[in-house]
């Protein structure tokens, strides 16, 4: 059974504020280029105790789809195709999911052919056949994706990356999210790099809800809002 975690944004920070949530990026096999995407983007909150509530699981889901562009920073992903998975264990072997496309070069997967050989605790893993190529005109992307709370969309896309033909890779999630404030929508890819101020929030300790405020010097701190 998946856990739920919880995380709340106060607003003290003197002015209206849109909250935008992402997963920390997993790590990937082959050590290729991972992109991130805006899981969850909040409504604009008035200063002033004002807040949002994001909430999340740890089921994971295998993703592939395409993008209007090659991926980079600004360009929105597009779910074609999700898979629950399973993360492998000590005792116990992962999803292993098989990625392929239609004759037009839509990614999916063959869910015939899902088997579990991922033995690395912690991840899963996607293969690859040889029709799926990130070079080709639909810039397919395969990766990592959660339920959207708000849609119930089960794989909406976190963290995506450019496949090569006939490679495994092995993806391992993280339960580990981060906070920014602006203007980007849900599903484009940022560049993790040039964004201002970032809430790590770890769950990987055990907690499941977790409380934070935005202060008037632009700040994230622990905890709920100062009374006046």
């Amino acid at each position: 059974m998946s856990e739920t975690y919880e995380i709340t944004i106060y607003n003290e920070s003197g002015g209206t504020a849109t909250f935008l949530l992402f997963q920390a990026p997993p790590q990937v096999g082959q050590g290729q280029t991972v992109f991130t995407n805006i899981y969850q983007a909040g409504e604009p909150v008035a200063s002033g105790e004002g807040k949002v509530i994001f909430t999340m699981t740890n089921q994971f889901f295998g993703v592939c789809g395409t993008a209007a562009q090659a991926l980079n920073p600004q360009v929105t992903v597009q779910e074609a195709a999700s898979a629950a998975v399973t993360l492998a264990t000590a005792n116990t072997a992962g999803t292993s999911l098989y990625a392929t496309t239609f004759a037009d070069g839509t990614p999916y997967f063959d869910l015939s052919k899902t088997t579990a050989q991922a033995t690395d605790p912690g991840s899963y893993q996607i293969h690859t056949d040889g029709s799926l190529n990130y070079k080709d005109d639909k810039n397919p992307f395969i990766g990592l994706g959660c339920t959207d709370p708000n849609t119930s969309l089960e794989g909406d896309p976190t963290a995506v990356i450019q496949p090569e033909p006939n490679q495994t890779y092995t993806i391992y999630p993280q339960v580990k999210f981060w906070i920014c404030e602006g203007t980007y929508t849900t599903n484009e890819i940022i560049d993790v790099k040039a964004i201002g101020e970032q809430l790590e929030v770890d769950f990987s300790d055990g907690k499941f809800t977790q409380v934070f405020t935005y202060n008037d010097h632009g700040v994230f701190v622990p905890g709920g809002p100062t009374k006046h």
